[in-house]
């Protein structure tokens, strides 16, 4: 049910954060970013990381935790997909 509801969720809003994502299904966000990684193995969510968002930061790896409230998750359409 998870992965049907981060599917909907990223088919309505075409893209989110991880925050929000968690906040509308009202679960972790480690078990929602979990699931997420199950969709972008399947490539059907695209992650972003805003180039701004590393620049700023004086470690340049992108591992610090505020990634996390600028890292954009984007569902891929296909054509002829419908929400079920």
């Amino acid at each position: 049910m998870l992965l049907q509801d981060i599917k909907q969720y990223l088919f309505i809003k075409k893209q989110a954060t991880l925050n929000e994502i968690a906040s509308e299904l009202k679960i972790d966000k480690g078990v929602i970013e979990s699931a997420i990684e199950h969709w972008i193995r399947k490539k059907r969510v695209e992650k972003i990381i805003p180039e701004s968002a590393c620049k700023s930061c004086p470690s340049g790896c992108s591992s610090c935790s505020s990634i996390f409230q600028i890292t954009l998750y984007r569902w891929i359409e296909q054509d002829n997909q419908k929400i079920v």
